[in-house]
């Protein structure tokens, strides 16, 4: 008869040793469930990084499409920051920032980030990727007409990166120096914090054909560096002793506009 009596002390012993609806369950880890499901249209992995309490508790690559009903990881049950984007290739990364490494330009950024309350049990958010990155193509000829001879284009600025997980744009000394093409040459450049942006054009012999202020080009021609998805823009220099044509395009959009200074 001891039996039954045996197998429920058991059965009590078990239910208070897991978090029961019975007892303070605030010591359980929050189960943090990030809806991926806008993410595969920029490319089939994404890497998450995921932090609680001052611990890391993911960091790696998922295939976004593979999960149709959201990823989950546990978190602590305080607060909780994440970061999501496309793979990196040269940008450095940490808990706290993503920069570019000297002498490199920006990645391709598509990313998003976030600080969470994680107090309940379960936690749902969605991931929306942004564009933090401004691709700048330069033109010095066309048609067969423009300035030849062109060597070097180095640009400046300073912001390198972005800080996490807020995206805010990362004060740092950029710097990348590049060989035009064809006549002409494309760059990417991180979300900037104002527009003190240079470019140096330099000769095939190294002597100096042009500085130009291109932060003062994009704020003439209305360009938000504080836009959502950040804007490409062309610069045409190809009559540069009359003006410059500067073209804004959306990315998401499409639409472009242009504006001769």
């Amino acid at each position: 008869m001891d039996s039954p009596k045996i197998l429920l002390t058991a059965v009590l012993i078990v239910a208070c040793t897991s978090c029961s609806v019975r007892e303070d369950r605030s010591g359980c880890p929050c189960i943090l469930t990030l809806d991926v499901s806008d993410c595969p249209r920029f490319g089939a992995d994404l890497s998450i990084k995921v932090w609680s309490d001052g611990e890391e508790n993911f960091s790696g690559m998922i295939r976004s499409a593979e999960h149709p009903s959201g990823w989950s990881c546990r978190t602590g049950r305080n607060t909780a920051e994440y970061f999501a984007c496309i793979p990196l290739g040269t940008m450095v990364s940490n808990r706290h920032s993503i920069k570019t490494a000297p002498g490199n330009q920006a990645d391709s950024i598509f990313a998003y980030g976030k600080i969470l309350s994680t107090r309940d049990e379960t936690v749902l958010d969605k991931v929306f990727l942004h564009k933090h990155h401004m691709q700048l193509d330069v033109v010095f000829a066309k048609d067969g007409t423009g300035r030849s001879g062109v060597g070097q284009v180095s640009v400046n600025a300073d912001f390198n990166g972005l800080s996490l997980p807020s995206m805010e744009p990362l004060e740092g000394e950029y710097s990348f120096k590049t060989v035009p093409e064809e006549g002409r040459c494309r760059i990417r450049l991180p979300r900037q914090g104002d527009g003190s942006i240079t470019m140096d054009v330099t000769a095939e012999d190294g002597s100096s054909l042009a500085t130009v202020d291109v932060g003062s080009l994009l704020d003439k021609a209305g360009y938000s560096w504080d836009s959502v998805d950040l804007a490409d823009v062309e610069l045409d220099l190809s009559e540069i002793e009359v003006g410059i044509a500067v073209t804004v395009t959306g990315w998401e959009d499409g639409v472009s506009y242009s504006e001769f200074i």
